[in-house]
């Protein structure tokens, strides 16, 4: 990341331009020859801990300070070359500070500084690292002749009472639609003194007279659209002047307080583009100011399209682990990474629709018309999550698989596309989501990666063979030893235990054996004492069987609660273990 940010007051041994570096005094001329530096990257204080938004360590000195001078027909390029995670910090000339991690490559920074005021005086420099930790590195500097006369930076907007103009300019920034195709962002104190509802701009909330960034834009007409979005800890605005002094205003399109604006690309976006970042309240904080070309002109969005018949899918973050998704019941919450296991919620199979989209369903609930919805991020059902749903005409049900390499792709839908949503499969009884798989920002994670692996709806037990064959069978389907697990010192069952349950008994249905006869062992672990146990264990057994009978339409007739206590640990080296609060069915 790379950006312009206003610091707040130093806190102990936070990085300072009080101190001095290494010092070298050059000019734009000495410079134009590659100039490289020896350097222990890394440092003690973390960037967050000194008001900076960014992540990183660095010392408190800087590691170099170069006297510039002759510096007003090139601009400057700053690189690192080490071994380790590397982040590069600049204090310059004008005293604005530039920080930037990974745009070298191979997770090193470059930043890249234009503006005499930015580069003739005293330019500091700290190398340190993402993770704290110390490697051997190498400081690059090299100044470039301007293609135009470099935009000279302005300071950061104070506090005006007038209205926004695009007779101000901010911050000076030149970018591509080719560089806006990687992801830019940038720093900003967000705020500002005046009621917008006041102002010719239009809009809500309270901004500065002063653009944080003024945007000089070419090559815009090879994209058809431009993404401008905000990401802090308060209630953001986003107020744009075009080139052709057209104003645009956002308040929360990006969720959860943020807002986003998506402007149609073309030659008119080509030249100065103002951005200020307020706030609805009138209250400042720092913030991340983040823009991005998507899909070039005359290039027709990649798909794929998704195998025929029946698949599981797994991420490369999972994968490794045996992890599929399972599509849950409806009225029982969001799709899920569970154990890949030989279960209809696991079998997914891709209906196709117009325009390379499809609906996802799986041979659990395509029965009851159930299909996939990737909801909203921050939206109000379910988080954020992805969920099985009635299958319906919403834009929020249409899948589409972009190619991503190596046989992997990532899913997005028609209703989150444009604003850069994909499913991601989360780790089991994980943080986020507790292992649910949810919408998030497009990013280059292996979460984000799927593979649909083919497979076979196979009927699972033979119905008229013994009831110690079907048992056989049951067992080998993963059927019988549910992971109906519930909380410690519960009989209650979780929305992940009713779904289980859900699961047992559409296979039951499925399979033939409606009207067969089970009993239905209940267990807990260790902890407590062996009546007590043996009490819960029965009570387990029965909420089960009240799940069956009441939600699914069992034959209470033919289901037999039994309570085993802790006579039958599945996990005895760790009685006290999850694992062994569960129930059991046994065909009888």
């Amino acid at each position: 990341m790379f950006g312009l940010f206003a610091m707040s007051a130093a806190a102990t041994a936070c990085p300072t331009f009080n101190q001095t570096g290494a010092s070298h005094t050059l000019t734009g001329q000495q410079l134009y020859s590659p100039q490289s530096y020896s350097v222990v990257a890394g440092g003690q204080n973390p960037l967050q801990n000194c008001g900076f938004s960014n992540s990183g360590y660095v010392t408190t000195a800087p590691d170099f300070s170069f006297y510039l001078s002759g510096m007003d027909q090139y601009y400057l390029v700053a690189d690192v070359v080490s071994q380790c995670d590397a982040v590069l910090l600049i204090n310059t000339a004008n005293a604005s500070w530039l920080f930037d991690d990974d745009s070298n490559g191979n997770l090193d920074p470059r930043i890249e500084i234009r503006g005499a005021a930015n580069l003739n005086g005293r330019v500091d420099v700290w190398v340190g690292t993402y993770d704290g930790s110390y490697c051997n590195a190498t400081l690059n500097m090299e100044t470039w002749l301007a293609q135009a006369p470099a935009p000279q930076p302005q300071p950061q907007p104070q506090p005006q009472a007038n209205c926004p103009s695009y007779a101000y300019t901010g911050q000076e920034v030149s970018l591509t639609g080719q560089q806006l195709y990687t992801p830019q962002r940038y720093n900003v104190n967000a705020g500002g003194p005046t009621p917008l509802a006041t102002c010719p701009s239009g809009g809500l909330g309270y901004a500065y007279a002063v653009p944080h960034y003024s945007f000089y834009l070419s090559g815009m007409e090879g994209y058809q659209r431009l993404e401008i979005e905000v990401e802090s800890q308060c209630d953001t605005t986003l107020l744009v002047n075009t080139p052709t002094t057209q104003w645009y205003f956002d308040d929360d399109s990006r969720g959860n307080l943020q807002p986003l604006l998506n402007l149609a690309s073309s030659d008119a976006l080509n030249g100065r583009l103002d951005v200020w970042v307020g706030t609805y309240d009138g209250a400042t904080c720092l913030g991340v100011l983040e823009l991005e070309t998507w899909e070039p002109v005359n290039v027709a969005p990649p798909f794929m399209a998704l195998p025929e018949g029946y698949f599981r899918l797994t991420t490369m973050f999972r994968e490794g682990f045996s992890e599929c998704l399972e599509g849950n019941q409806a009225a029982s919450g969001p799709a899920f990474m569970d154990r890949c296991q030989n279960v209809t919620g696991q079998l997914w199979r891709a209906v196709p629709a117009d325009g390379g989209y499809y609906r996802l369903t799986t041979a659990f609930r395509e029965g009851f018309n159930e299909c996939l919805e990737g909801n909203q991020i921050n939206g109000a059902a379910m988080s954020g999550a992805a969920f099985m749903d009635s299958c319906q005409d919403v834009s929020g049900q249409y899948w589409r698989a972009i190619p991503a390499g190596d046989g992997y792709f990532r899913l997005t839908t028609m209703f989150r596309e444009n604003a850069g949503e994909c499913l991601e499969g989360n780790q089991v009884n994980g943080a986020t989501l507790n292992g649910a798989a949810f919408m998030d920002m497009c990013q280059d994670v292996s979460g984000q990666y799927w593979r649909a692996i083919p497979a076979e709806l196979v009927q699972q037990v033979d119905i008229d063979a013994t009831a110690e064959v079907i048992q056989g069978q049951l067992e080998t389907a993963g059927m019988t030893n549910l992971p109906i697990n519930f909380e410690f010192d519960s009989a209650t069952l979780t929305p992940q235990a009713r779904a289980l349950v859900a699961r047992l008994a559409q296979a039951i249905f499925d399979a033939g054996l409606a009207g067969r006869p089970f009993e239905v062992q209940g267990h807990t672990d260790a902890s407590g004492a062996a009546s007590y146990n043996l009490d819960l264990s029965n009570r387990r057994a029965q909420a089960v069987i009240e799940e069956l009978v009441n939600v699914h339409g069992i034959n209470r007739a033919l289901l037999t609660p039994v309570g085993y206590g802790e006579t039958r640990l599945i996990n005895p080296s760790s009685p006290n273990a999850a694992e062994n609060r569960r129930v059991e069915i046994l065909l009888r």
